[in-house]
């Protein structure tokens, strides 16, 4: 019998809250060190990954440039404020919670080099 292990990561490095990814693991049959994975979602098309955590991007530097001098990252704001809803939500149970995808919803603003 064949057992096909299987990572599961959540993360917020790409800037997203708490994305999760499943990942099948491939490890060496001498070893027993997993050597490649393939994302679940990229199953089929036959993908093969290194790693199964991405390389460092700009989100993840500013988060740590944030880090550093002691403060939150603007894009993980957004987040928390999720995270505090949903906690004072399940503090009032005689009350219906609206479904997760709508109960915060934000929108990036992005000003251009014109100021507008």
């Amino acid at each position: 019998r064949h057992v096909q292990p299987i990572r599961l990561v959540a993360s917020s490095t790409s800037g997203e809250w708490l994305k999760t990814d499943a990942y099948l693991e491939y490890p060496d049959p001498v070893t027993g060190v997993t050597k490649q994975f393939r994302s679940l979602e990229e199953a089929e098309a036959g993908v093969m990954q290194i790693s199964p955590y991405p390389t460092s991007n700009t989100v993840q530097m500013k988060r740590a440039s944030a880090r550093r001098v002691g403060s939150t990252y603007a894009f993980d704001f957004l987040g928390l404020i999720e995270v505090g809803l949903i906690q004072q939500w399940g503090k009032h149970p005689e009350m219906q919670m609206p479904a997760s995808d709508s109960l915060f919803e934000a929108t990036e603003l992005v000003m251009g080099a014109d100021g507008e």
